[in-house]
Formats: structure tokens, sequence, C-alpha cells
């Protein structure tokens, strides 16, 4: 006990988050936890006050918790983390550390009091600011949105998905104060098959080290441009992945639970913490960053396309500069407008990728597109580009693939093309790069390519 209260005191954390147990289960492990941190005596970073703790967990340990840390804690008590061994409910105790996290934590920063006084409406953070406006566009639209924010120390993925909105945070992936560990995390050879240059190894670690030693500073090399954007690939990526294992599915408490469960039993959806992203499902990619916003918009469209691997058919936009946080802001007050600024100044459309999902031999028929009058065959293995403006394709995929409406089923929908265009993507999924086939590759993404 003593070491673990030593060890509290070193954090010295903002916010202490309590759970542990299942609903009507043991509370002695809590019970411990609770004792523990009733010894610890532990005080704020910035004076002597009392740091908020949120209690999530079995409701029968309630009134232990209350009697033992109400008077050293600014204690709250909500609904318990995890109902069952099979069921997750993150969303009261997300909400209690959100109200914290305003009312305690920022109120510590130099200015915010003042700021406060001087805004007629609530001050929200940025991930949750663009949290509500990505919420209300994808309500408004009935489409699902993937979106990421390449930052220099995290990478933030978003996803309104059937009208859930989802946010992660891949920390210690960033493209400066973190570039070291993100190449260690993905390994240097992934990197490095997505360079058209031929680069040792060292050279670029260096270059990395570089990096992460001016965060700040903007790359003239060319074969530190290459670098930067190729791990920008595998930093989205990898980001895609540690959300889609943290994105949760619901179940619904059905007629049956309620049987099983009794006639209290309440019938109502609990976080079951399943994969739910469906890629095939995906209408709007949207990228945000300096890597992305700051780049050519042909170059950020290669690294968002070959980072996320679209599947169905699929819309790609930028941030054009990092516009999504204050349009969040502003929905709060009148979403209209904010929505309108959304689509008309913050959102450049890139282009339209078509890649139906299927496995098939190199060179056979994956699908027949229709645009404009114009048939085109694409086949296995192919990745061309076709120059149009916003109009109605027609996809007509053969009976091994599904571009979004069932295997073989014939799809019409109507497009933006965005700045590059419509691409029909049939490349060997995974992706497999080399200096080659990166630079064929982004001829075919050139606007002076048709590819």
């Amino acid at each position: 006990p003593y070491e673990k209260i030593m060890a509290l005191k070193d954090l010295r954390p903002d916010i202490i988050l309590l759970s542990g147990g299942v609903e009507g289960g043991a509370v002695s492990g809590v019970v411990q936890l609770g004792e523990i941190l009733a010894s610890s005596a532990l005080k704020g970073k910035f004076g002597d006050y009392k740091i908020p703790l949120v209690y999530a967990g079995n409701s029968n340990g309630n009134e232990f918790i209350r009697i033992a840390l109400e008077k050293k804690f600014d204690l709250s008590i909500t609904e318990n983390l995890r109902p069952d061994l099979k069921s997750e409910n993150p969303l009261p105790a997300r909400k209690e550390i959100l109200r914290i996290f305003m009312d305690h934590v920022m109120k510590m920063a130099p200015g915010y009091e003042r700021l406060r006084g001087s805004v007629s409406a609530p001050i929200i953070p940025t991930p949750g600011a663009v949290f509500e406006l990505l919420k209300k566009y994808s309500e408004g639209k009935d489409i699902n949105i993937l979106s990421f924010d390449v930052g220099g120390a995290t990478t933030d993925v978003f996803s309104a998905y059937n009208s859930e909105v989802t946010r992660t945070v891949s920390a210690n992936l960033g493209m400066s104060y973190y570039l070291l560990q993100a190449i260690y995390r993905t390994e240097i050879d992934n990197v490095l098959r997505w360079m058209p240059l031929k680069m040792e190894k060292s050279a670029l670690m260096d270059s990395a080290a570089n990096k992460m030693i001016s965060p700040t500073s903007i790359s003239e090399e060319k074969a530190e441009k290459e670098m930067e954007t190729a791990v920008a690939k595998e930093i989205i990526r990898m980001a895609i992945e540690d959300h889609k294992e943290l994105a949760e599915s619901k179940e619904i408490v059905d007629e049956i639970t309620v049987a099983v469960r009794g006639k209290d039993a309440k019938a109502k959806e609990w976080n079951t913490g399943r994969t739910s992203l469906d890629s095939l499902n995906i209408d709007m990619v949207i990228g945000s960053g300096g890597i992305l916003s700051h780049n050519s918009r042909e170059r950020a469209f290669e690294i968002m396309l070959d980072g996320f691997e679209a599947k169905g058919i699929t819309g790609f936009y930028v941030d054009s500069i990092f516009m999504m946080p204050h349009l969040g802001a502003l929905a709060s007050i009148n979403p209209g407008l904010a929505l309108e600024l959304f689509e008309r100044e913050c959102l450049v459309p890139l282009a339209t990728v078509v890649s139906p999902l299927g496995r098939d031999k190199k060179g056979k028929i994956a699908f027949t597109i229709m645009v404009q009058n114009s048939s085109i065959k694409v086949r296995v293995g192919e990745f061309i580009r076709i120059p149009t403006k916003e109009t109605e394709i027609e996809i007509r995929p053969m009976r091994r693939f599904d571009a979004g409406a069932g295997k073989g089923v014939t799809l019409k929908k109507r497009v933006n093309p965005g700045i590059l265009g419509i691409f029909c993507d049939m490349r060997e999924r995974p992706l497999l790069p080399d200096r080659e086939r990166v630079v064929e590759w982004r001829k075919i993404i050139s606007r002076g390519e048709n590819g």
C-alpha cells in the first residue's frame, strides 16, 4: 500500500477515475482502491484544492466511496462502466470527465477565467468541437464519415457512423514530436517501401530525429519530404487500426434479455466494445493536420488514399485551413451557418474513389463504370483516373465484387470528383508498394496524367 500511495503522489493526477466490479458483484476490489486513495492525501498540482474524482464502479460500493472519499476529493458518482461482463457503458463517465475538464482543469490554464468572462457561449475543447460538427453534418446529410487529424504528437480519428460518433486518440503517433516513435511502431521497412527515392535506414532515422529537434520546421529537401509522406501514410493506417479496435457497436436489450434479467431490467442500449466500422459503408473521408492541409492537393490525396485503403464509393476531402474546431464551436450557437461554412469554406473536395470489395485473379474484370455515357471496364490490379465534373455514375460490379449494395448489385450514385477526378482503385489489398509502384501510382494521381 505504501508503494501504491507514493506512486500516486508522484503521478500528481489532474482527475482520478475509479471503477471496478460489475453490477451486483463483489465490491472488495474497489473498496481496497478507495482505501488507498483515502490514505494518499493527494493534493492538486496548482495549489491546495480537492482533486476531482469520478466513481464509475459497482453501485453497491457507492455509499462506502462517499463516506471514504467525499471529504478528501471533489467526488462525483456516475453509472458503472461495466454493468456486466459482456457490456460497457462509458458514455456517463465520459460526460462527467468532460465537465470536470472544463470546470476544474481548464480553469488552471493562464487566461482561461478571463476568456470565459469575455464570451457568451460555452468554451469547447478542440476534439469536442470537431465531434459535434461531424455529428451534426453526418445526421443532416445521412452519411457515414471518417475523419483524421494528423498532429505533431498525436493523431485523432473520428467516425460518424450509423448516427454514432466515436473519437480515438493514438498517442505517440505524430509527425514531429513523436516521429521516431511512429517509425519504431510501424517498423522502418514499412516506411521505406513507400519511398520512391533510395534512402538508407540510418539517413531516414537521422532525418526523423532532426524533425523532432525542430518540430515546427518545414522540410525543403526532397528526401525529407518523401520521408514525411511515407510516415504519414503509416500513421494514418495505424491510427485507423487503433480506432477500429475501440469503435463501439450497440447491443439493444430486447424482450428476451428482459425476460432473462427479470421485469425490472431496463430496455436500453449498452456499448459492447465490438468493432462496427465497415470501410465499405464510409461515404466521406476528411483529412486534417499540417501534413495534409499544407501539402499539395495531389500529395494530400495520395497520403489519405494509401493510408486508408478505401472500399466502395468514397469521397475524399481535406480541411483547407484547420477550420473544423472553430466551426464546431459555431455549431453550438448557429448550426445552419456552421454547416454552410463547413461545406463552402472548409471542405476541399479532392476526388471520389471507386473500389468495390472482392477478390479475383489479376486481369479479370472487377466492375464496369458508366460515366457521362462512357463505359469503362476496370480489371483487378488496375488503378486509373477519370477526369470529370460532378456527375452521376453507375457501378456494375461482377458477381464476386460489392460496391456497397451487395455482390454483383448495380449501384448508382451522384458524386463530386473534386479537383482530381474519379479514381478506380483495384490495386491488390493490402497495398504492396515498392519504388516503381509508388512512382507509377503518383503519375496517375497527378492532374496531368489520365491514367
